[in-house]
């Protein structure tokens, strides 16, 4: 198997942060792995995890969220369930040898209501509050 064709056929969609032009035919550009997921949302083929910070993060701190989750969500028309996830930095120093605890938390759901009413923008600040309150209890 082609090494580029691998995140596509396991079941996930790369959706590049930049406007550079890729040579790997299997990359979709942005939009139209917003359209993929959001179809595949609307055809019930999927639910879609997302890290809306858009890369791994070491830091404390949460970085910025990039703006294609939020995205998938309002084209889908799909309400979004805001999650954390804690101590899941210790997997990579742990595995594959021993066993992390890893603790995910559904801090809440924005309706699809509110989805479609609010921009990208605001979905994401209201998301980023959430999960913030959540990990710092």
């Amino acid at each position: 198997m082609n090494a580029a064709a691998l995140p596509v056929s396991s079941g996930h969609l790369k959706l590049f942060q930049t406007e550079k032009t890729y040579s790997i035919t299997h990359c979709l550009t942005a939009a139209k792995t917003i359209s993929k997921a959001s179809r595949f949302i609307k055809e019930g083929k999927a639910s879609i995890g997302i890290y809306p910070e858009g890369t791994r993060n070491h830091q404390e701190e949460m970085l910025p969220f990039m703006p294609g989750a939020f995205k998938i969500a309002k084209k889908a028309g799909c309400p979004i369930v805001v999650a954390t996830l804690k101590n899941n930095g210790e997997i990579a120093k742990r595995a594959p040898f021993r066993s992390t605890n890893v603790q995910l938390e559904f801090v809440g759901v924005l309706d699809k209501d509110y989805v479609a009413n609010n921009s990208t923008v605001h979905l994401s600040d209201t998301a980023r509050s959430m999960m913030e309150k959540s990990l710092c209890s």
